[in-house]
């Protein structure tokens, strides 16, 4: 006999009508069954042999064929699926054989009959990695609650999770709880399985205002010698970047500015004794508007020279039994020690004047915020024989220099000459001497007047002119032509620009007869 199974369908399980018909038949149906026929797709079945799922080759190994299978009614096709998602065979067995480089990846086994399909393969994370809150990057102010970021991937079998930031781990979830300077960068969750590793970053960006890490010279110490170079280094932390000014703080000048940085450098090229001084760094972003700074010093060492910052008079008038003043003023680093010498005219020996000693006192001042060195000298109740030449030495460790005063009298008519004395060798000749007195503070020229006893008039004789020899000295002049037998007076003048001197009482002397 014969059976037809009638009304296949898609169905999992049907229960289908089976009529028996014999062959020689008179038209009567002879005997019917009931036959229940199982469908199905592969499902869960689908396995692999060997059943490995993942493999670690070197290129050029020989990779075993490996078998896809599946419970299918009716039975299933095959087929793989390369790593780019292109179908590349049909029979259930993968054979790849010698291993190239190039075919590294996850391999797909799909089993499918009119029922349905499933697919086997190992996959690790790949790209899949995602983060909740999904943000790569969060940018917050210092000391900001941070919320938890959770790390996930589409991994089979399941991944582990691991956070990682300059060499250090976290768990996953990664939990920072507050914003700080020192947590800030870019974290990278690692997901990984068997099959594969797979990587996600996420940035956090805190900002917070400026703070002065480091002020110091790129080379040495403060100091610099005269037109030597002084680099400056200012070293910030901040996010963003600063704005770095420097400044000199005696005036507020500003030197240099450079913005977005982190670092600045300032360079003094050609220093000058009055660079020396306060510098400060100043430092700002947009955090904050408060500006940070911080002052380092220069000290500019030079030789001792007149302060040019001042008016110096180099001559002092003054009268007899005055007080001579004479302030020394000198730029100088370091503070300088002091040398006094007096010298009375060109041709006589120059003395060192002692602090004390003769009337003359000496008091010195440094001070250190300008270099302004001072030194005076006071010499009370002065005499003639102390107007000159007074001369001032500063002396430090770089040089030194000397700066000159002269001491004069006040112009006035001379003072009287002293002394006076008359000799008459002769019947018309006398011979008269004196010594010089102060000449008033302008050169003086002397000149006599004659009387006889018998005459009250003094008669200038102007033929007789004679020259200062200077301040103490004797002068002698050679009168003829004088009346013999006669007693004759003589009056010495001294003169210059401003008068005549007066005073001098009469010397005589009688001729012979």
């Amino acid at each position: 006999m014969a059976y037809t199974i009638d009304g296949l369908s898609g169905n999992n399980t049907i229960l289908h009508h089976c009529i028996a018909i014999p062959k020689h038949s008179d038209g009567k149906q002879s005997t019917s069954h009931d036959i229940c026929i199982n469908d199905h797709g592969p499902d869960t079945s689908i396995a692999l042999t060997p059943p490995d799922t993942t493999y670690t080759r070197r290129e050029g190994d020989t990779l075993p064929d490996i078998t896809c299978t599946a419970d299918c009614r009716p039975d299933c096709t095959f087929v793989w699926t390369r790593p780019d998602n292109t179908n590349f065979t049909v029979p259930p067995v993968l054979s790849l054989g010698q291993l190239d480089r190039s075919e590294r990846g996850t391999y797909k086994c799909t089993a499918r009959n009119i029922i349905g399909e499933a697919t086997i393969a190992t996959n690790g994370p790949g790209d899949s990695s995602v983060l909740a809150p999904q943000q790569d990057s969060v940018d917050v102010m210092e000391n900001q609650t941070i919320s938890d970021v959770t790390c996930s991937a589409d991994c089979r079998p399941s991944c582990t999770y691991t956070w990682s930031k300059d060499g250090t781990d976290y768990p996953n979830p990664l939990s920072l709880s507050v914003a700080t300077r020192n947590n800030a960068g870019q974290y990278t969750c690692s997901a990984s399985n068997m099959v594969s590793q797979g990587t996600k970053d996420w940035n956090l960006i805190v900002r917070f205002p400026p703070q002065i890490l480091s002020l110091s010279y790129t080379a040495g110490g403060a100091n610099v010698t005269e037109n030597g170079p002084k680099s400056l280094i200012c070293s910030v932390e901040s996010f963003p970047p600063s704005t770095i000014q420097w400044f000199y703080k005696a005036n507020g000048t500003v030197l240099l500015t450079s913005p977005d940085v982190l670092e600045s450098t300032y360079t003094l090229t050609n220093a000058g004794c009055l660079d020396t001084g306060l510098y400060t760094c100043s430092v700002r972003n947009s955090v904050s508007t408060t500006t940070v700074t911080r002052d380092i010093s220069i000290n500019v060492l030079c030789e001792p020279r007149l302060d040019s910052r001042v008016l110096t008079d180099y001559e002092i008038k003054l009268s007899t039994s005055e007080t001579l003043t004479i302030r020394a003023m000198f730029l100088s680093n370091p503070e300088p020690t002091y040398t006094w010498s007096f010298q009375g005219s060109p041709d006589t020996s120059v003395t060192t004047l002692v602090n004390g000693q003769d009337n003359f006192a000496i008091n010195n001042r440094f001070i250190t915020t300008n270099l302004s060195a001072v030194s005076v000298g006071t010499r009370t109740d002065i005499r003639e024989s102390w107007f000159g030449v007074y001369n001032v030495t500063a002396t430090n460790s770089q040089g030194s220099h000397t700066l000159r005063f002269t001491a004069v009298a006040k112009e006035k008519p001379p003072d009287p000459p002293y002394g006076g004395k008359a000799v008459c060798p002769c019947k018309d000749v006398a011979i008269l001497m004196w010594m010089s007195g102060y000449n008033g503070g302008s050169t003086q020229k002397f000149t006599v007047g004659v009387r006889t006893e018998a005459q009250s008039d003094v008669t200038i004789n102007r033929s007789i002119v004679i020259s200062d020899p200077g301040l103490g000295e004797i002068v002698t002049a050679t009168l003829a032509g004088l009346k013999a037998d006669t007693k004759t007076f003589f009056t010495i003048y001294a003169v210059n620009d401003f008068g005549i001197s007066s005073g001098f009482q009469e010397i005589n002397c009688t001729t012979k007869g």
